[in-house]
């Protein structure tokens, strides 16, 4: 006698997923505005290994297809659409439909600002930040363009820097609910400048040049006011740098008043000096 064996039918189970809801976009004149629920439940039948090899992979369900207008849409949830294994069966969403609201796509061209993080050195300025381009165009729903007027960029660390900050490629901060169309990314220009102050010297010593006789200059001191970049004055050890001189060149002995002769250093600009003359004499030969 020969044995027979009856065929076991694998026994199927259910299992509800939590499926969540993709709209597939650009749509070429329409946005999506609002997506209720973001997911539903899907109510599937098989076999119960491919149940719980179905449960850790990742479904979703993509409304793909552009309503006809904008406005307040209920798309109904197609259950063939649903990928799933031979042996599995979709039966059930909940909820069955969903609630789609659309809206016109328009176009805006926004201001750029830059995002800027820290603070120069001690003793310089930022004098001005530069964008190009300076916009950029976004296209999006009329109600989210509505209050958006710029979009920021990337962080720009200006944290210590004691000179002029150029970046070439700093890329934009895009909000969700807008699509950029360009430019993806700007050139930022952070231009800085030395603190500048004021800084008096009380007494420079007047000197003669360009004559070989003995000369007397009253008085024989002046007082300069002078402006320039802080970390420049502080080099100067109490005007000494200061080429402060009465011109005597061609003059025979005799009294004379002049000028003086004030040359700075470079960067450094004068801001007042008395007295503005001198009384010279210069004594002939002995």
């Amino acid at each position: 006698m020969f044995g027979v064996t009856a065929c076991e039918k694998t026994p199927l189970v259910e299992s509800t997923l939590l499926v969540p809801l993709k709209v597939t976009t650009p749509w070429p004149d329409q946005v999506v505005s609002e997506l209720t629920p973001q997911a539903i439940q899907l109510l599937v039948k098989g076999p119960a290994t491919d149940l719980a090899n179905l449960e850790k992979s990742a479904i979703t369900y993509n409304i793909d297809q552009q309503p006809r207008q904008p406005g307040l849409h209920q798309i109904p949830i197609n259950l063939a659409k649903f990928l799933l294994p031979e042996n599995v069966t979709a039966i059930k969403t909940t909820p069955d439909a969903v609630m789609l609201k659309t809206e016109a796509k328009v176009a805006k061209f926004v201001k750029i600002t830059p995002q800027i993080v820290g603070a120069p050195k001690a003793g310089w300025t930022i004098t001005a930040i530069t964008v190009e381009p300076a916009t950029a165009k976004i296209t999006g729903g009329a109600s989210h363009l509505a209050q958006l007027n710029q979009i920021i960029s990337d962080s720009i660390a200006i944290e210590n820097i004691s000179e002029t900050l150029h970046q070439p490629e700093v890329k934009l901060v895009v909000p969700e609910s807008v699509t950029l169309v360009g430019p993806e990314t700007v050139e930022v220009t952070v231009s800085l400048a030395a603190d500048q102050i004021t800084h008096t010297w009380p007494g420079l010593t007047v000197a003669t040049h360009g004559n070989q006789n003995s000369a007397i200059v009253h008085p024989q001191k002046m007082i300069l006011r002078v402006r320039g970049p802080q970390a420049k004055l502080d080099q100067l050890d109490n005007g000494h740098a200061v080429d402060l001189f009465v011109d005597l060149t061609g003059l025979d002995p005799g009294v004379y008043v002049r000028r003086a002769v004030i040359r700075l250093p470079l960067e450094v600009a004068l801001v007042e000096a008395k007295p503005s003359l001198f009384t010279v004499t210069i004594s002939g030969p002995e």
